[in-house]
């Protein structure tokens, strides 16, 4: 993994079945691979994916350059609440396409 992060508990890890928030923030740039879904799901379809397989796919290439995750399990309109029955999951990520599919 290419993220650094940290998560809080209520109680404690040992004590909480969920944490209330976990955040996660990318280390630098990794590179990105992009393939269309029609493309892809026929190769899925024995449930192994191999690097060559998904070279023969063509992907389209790019770059990653910032990444930021925030999770809370147990998420309410106010924030973290017990007995939620809905999550919260926030993603923003950048980054570069080398070439783009028309």
């Amino acid at each position: 993994m290419t993220v650094v992060g940290s998560t809080t508990f209520k109680n404690g890890p040992t004590v909480d079945d969920v944490p209330l928030e976990t955040m996660s923030v990318g280390t630098g740039k990794v590179p990105v691979w992009f393939v269309r879904w029609d493309v892809l799901r026929p190769a899925l379809a024995d449930n192994v994916l191999t690097m060559s397989e998904l070279i023969g796919l063509r992907p389209t290439t790019g770059t990653g350059t910032s990444f930021t995750e925030r999770l809370r399990p147990t998420a309410g309109p106010s924030g973290p609440t017990e007995g939620a029955d809905f999550g919260l999951t926030l993603i923003e990520a950048q980054g570069t396409i080398d070439e783009c599919w028309v």
